[in-house]
């Protein structure tokens, strides 16, 4: 019978489905590829397998491959997180001589580019962004190990998401007092947790918002007795149905506990711990249960029902003052922790972004930023200038807000990034993006635009490094250790997500390039080429972080300047 397994791609580190022949038959694989074709798995010749991407495994595909015959159990093991990812199999790409050694998620796309029939002009552009993408997923991974950073993910745990309705609760008595909330707690958490206390005059001046209260269900010992009791009937009486990762096996299980409990509520607290728990077996549940009878002697089930809502106030951290004396030393002693410090715009910011001193600098980056206004009423974007607070702007599908003081770079990166996000994210993508994680991936695909498009045109991005650098720490959830090890933690999730969504990312840099250089004035004469400056082509001038503001771009460029010259020296010869 043939088995689907779960590996790892050899070289890229994500979870793939696999199936290979059967010993017993060897003839089945081939027998159904045309199926498997159906369904999107792709054959790999040195091994004889056929293989799938697990993101991408739907659940009409098992179905399919159960009608095959084939046997998928890792699939509801995996579906419900019950596999060692760290323990799967990875088959080492350099024994075989098919397959080629990639060192990073972009080598692949790289080797499909160069495979590609497109022009050279074109293949050289695709190139060079990869090693641009590169190289911002490199200087974030060192922009990383920062302190200011470090010290910004180690408290970020203690900071809420608010809710919508909340949020503007705070927004709205915020501004009231004239201040812009950008983080915000209880007094008591500030204390405790973060180090500060409230100011005395401000005591009166929070934001008073609305706080759950959830109901939890206290499941006692005599109906976790009875629960024991439950469990091991149904394994006694179905010993092939112990295993959860089945879903049908789980729907079994409820079914005969809700049929045979005396307590018509337990069959909730069987499911609850279903979900949350993730238990292998019903063995292990019961054993669970077991010792949850003997110490405490009882159980909590959170049944999330909302039974009310109190009032709390909270302040925003300009609200709040360091710990100092005895106070502060025992707040040292009891968390090991320096007080949370806010971190400064031009922290997130990095090196900012010089504007050109030269009337003629000047000229051209109002042209970038004109041109980029008129790119998006062609992309029928609505821009407006409005008060946007700490923030730098906002894209709400079909309408971006900027802020109203913003200028010079700084205003033209923060265009591109937001143009960006309505050029790749659809609403239903933005829908999709849900928590810290979610939102990580759409800010690093929204900033490699930016970066990739900012820097075709010789301006310096370092701004990209700390924000990519903040956005990773938080949406990803990384340890201060993941951060400032030798590892690469950070660079590698820039590259896996830049390699799970290149193309969109390619499409609307290349757009947005190719639209801005019809607001470059036209290369004229042999004169003209003397403004390039050709000293900045030396080694040391490639080495600093400013790159100039006008440079060769194209090669259609080039050639304009090479016939120009050819043309000045025949005419010379003929003199």
């Amino acid at each position: 019978m043939l088995k689907l397994e779960l590996e790892k791609h050899p070289k890229l580190d994500y979870p793939i489905f696999v199936l290979g022949p059967d010993p017993e038959n060897p003839d089945r694989l081939w027998e159904i590829k045309d199926d498997l074709k159906q369904i999107k798995f792709k054959y790999f010749a040195p091994r004889k397998i056929y293989n799938k991407n697990a993101k991408y495994i739907q659940e009409s595909d098992i179905e399919k491959l159960k009608s095959l015959d084939v046997d998928v159990s890792i699939y509801y093991q995996f579906k419900n997180s019950l596999v060692d990812m760290g323990s799967l199999r990875q088959e080492d790409v350099e024994k075989s001589k098919h397959a080629p050694a990639l060192k990073d998620q972009f080598e692949f796309i790289i080797q499909k580019i160069q495979q590609s029939r497109i022009s050279e002009e074109d293949r050289d552009s695709q190139l060079a962004m990869i090693e641009g993408l590169r190289s911002m997923a490199e200087g974030t991974n060192e922009a990383a190990k920062q302190a200011f950073i470090i010290d910004f993910l180690r408290f970020s745990k203690n900071f809420y998401n608010y809710s919508w309705y909340n949020t503007m609760l705070i927004w709205l008595q915020m501004k009231r007092n004239k201040l812009d909330a950008t983080h915000t707690r209880g007094a008591k958490q500030w204390e405790k947790l973060l180090g500060r206390k409230v100011l005395e005059d401000h005591e009166s001046k929070g934001a008073t918002i609305l706080a759950p209260q959830f109901k939890k269900d206290r499941v006692d010992k005599p109906e976790l007795e009875e629960a024991v009791r439950m469990l091991r009937a149904f394994v006694a009486s179905s010993p092939s149905k112990n295993i959860l990762s089945n879903p049908d096996n789980v729907v079994s299980l409820i079914g005969y506990v809700r049929a045979n409990a005396n307590n018509k509520y337990l069959s909730r607290y069987i499911n609850h711990l279903v979900k949350e728990k993730n238990f292998l077996n019903v063995s292990r549940m019961a054993g669970y249960i077991g010792k949850k009878i003997v110490d405490p002697g009882y159980d909590f089930k959170d049944a999330g029902n909302v039974v009310g809502f109190k009032g709390v106030t909270v302040y925003d951290v300009s609200q709040t003052e360091e710990l100092t004396g005895e106070e502060l030393e025992e707040y040292k002693k009891r968390t090991g922790n320096e007080p949370f410090r806010p971190i400064p715009r031009e922290a997130w910011l990095g090196d900012e972004e010089e504007d050109p001193d030269t009337e003629e600098g000047k000229a051209q980056l109002q042209e970038y930023i004109d041109g980029m206004l008129d790119f998006a009423s062609s992309m029928k974007v609505e821009i407006k200038f409005e008060d946007t607070g700490n923030a730098g702007g906002w894209s709400a599908i079909g309408s971006i807000t900027m802020d109203q003081n913003a200028k010079g770079v700084t205003l033209l990166k923060t265009l591109i990034h937001e143009m960006a996000h309505e050029m790749i994210h659809t609403k239903e993508t933005r829908r999709g993006a849900r928590g810290k994680e979610g939102s990580f991936n759409l800010e690093v695909d929204a900033e490699a635009v930016a970066f990739a498009v900012m820097t075709s045109m010789g301006f310096n991005a370092n701004s990209t490094y700390n924000y990519l650098a903040l956005w990773a720490a938080k949406g990803k959830s990384l340890t201060p250790e993941e951060l400032i090890g030798e590892t690469a933690k950070v660079k590698t999730v820039i590259l896996t997500r830049l390699s799970e969504n290149f193309k969109p990312i390619l499409d609307a840099s290349l757009k947005m390039v190719g639209h801005l250089e019809q607001f470059v004035p036209e290369l004229k004469a042999v004169a003209q080429a003397a403004m390039y400056n050709l000293h900045k082509m030396s080694y040391e001038r490639m080495k600093s972080n400013r790159r100039p503001l006008s440079y060769l771009r194209t090669p259609r460029e080039a050639f304009v300047i090479l016939e120009s010259m050819m043309d000045y020296f025949r005419s010379t010869q003929n003199m």
